[in-house]
């Protein structure tokens, strides 16, 4: 049931948090809620993937890792802007799929 009943919980979960996030958030905020609420569910969803000890990790790799995510979170929504990596996503059209793939990832290295 851990391996693979704690990922699908947590994907139906997320969905219906992502869900009910575009349904009941007003229209001046919807675009942060969603995008804030479906960073948090893949986050999720690469946390209960990781098979590693709990135990193992530290506090710096944590603390990095919740910066890191952070810091995706608000560049995807426009709320920093930093002129060298934005001229680098459009010179390679980076999508908004590598920032999910990337959520799921820190999630997955978390533990």
């Amino acid at each position: 049931m851990k391996r693979y009943g704690i990922p699908l919980l947590t994907l139906l979960v997320g969905y219906l948090a992502y869900h009910l996030a575009g349904i009941y958030t007003p229209a001046a905020y919807h675009v942060q809620v969603v995008g804030i609420v479906s960073a948090a569910a893949l986050f999720a969803l690469g946390v209960s993937m990781s098979t590693h000890s709990k135990n193992s990790s530290t506090w710096v790799k944590k603390t990095a890792i919740i910066a890191a995510m952070v810091f995706l979170v608000c560049f995807q929504l426009h709320l920093i802007r930093v002129p060298e990596i934005s001229s680098f996503i459009n010179k390679f059209g980076i999508s908004s799929f590598l920032y999910y793939m990337l959520y799921v990832y820190l999630g997955f290295i978390f533990f």
